[in-house]
């Protein structure tokens, strides 16, 4: 950046440099073409007042030629000092501007790095809240499966309890009670 504004700095003192000699050499280029008007139009009034006119060569005098160069110089003058303002002001414009942009950068930046920061941690509190939630589904399931097989070893229990209910009333033929479920299936045979 300041790299970049010293650049742009000495680019504009360049300009400035050669607006100030194009405007002085304007100046006494000016110059020159009054001084050779005025001693033109001296040398025609001269000449005119041979022929018998009046004699007017002596209002192109050095004094006016003097003013005149006065009135050149000055506005040169002018005119280079308000360049150098203009230059100035421009400068310091471009610095302002260059600060301001500098400043903006940064604070976009910063609000960058706050959105990015705000987005990890929002992604890990989602991620710990899947984690809880899934976790909390295992034990459910969990749970779940343990009643189902609580459930179903209840179920077996009763059918078991109703089997041997049932079977604990056939009985041998010698008379007796078959306990086993390998006597009861005899028993049922012979029967």
């Amino acid at each position: 950046m300041d790299r970049m504004y010293s650049n742009s700095q000495a680019g504009a003192q360049h300009a400035l440099n050669l607006a100030e000699i194009f405007l002085r050499g304007a100046a006494r280029m000016l110059d020159l073409q009054t001084a050779a008007a005025r001693a033109v139009l001296q040398t025609q009034g001269r000449s005119a007042a041979i022929l018998g006119a009046p004699d007017w060569s002596a209002a192109f005098n050095s004094r006016s030629d003097e003013q005149l160069s006065h009135l050149f110089e000055t506005s040169a003058d002018q005119s280079v000092r308000f360049l150098r303002t203009t230059n100035e002001a421009m400068q310091q414009v471009q610095q302002q501007l260059g600060a301001l942009l500098e400043q903006q950068t940064q604070q976009v930046t910063e609000q960058m790095r706050r959105s990015m920061d705000e987005l990890v941690r929002r992604s890990q509190d989602g991620m710990e809240q899947i984690g809880r939630t899934s976790d909390e589904m295992m034990q459910q399931a969990r749970r779940m499966t343990e009643e189902a097989g609580r459930e179903g070893q209840r179920a077996q229990a009763a059918h078991q309890a109703e089997t041997s209910s049932a079977s604990s009333g056939i009985i041998t033929p010698g008379g007796e009670a078959a306990g086993t479920a390998e006597e009861r299936t005899r028993a049922r045979r012979n029967a």
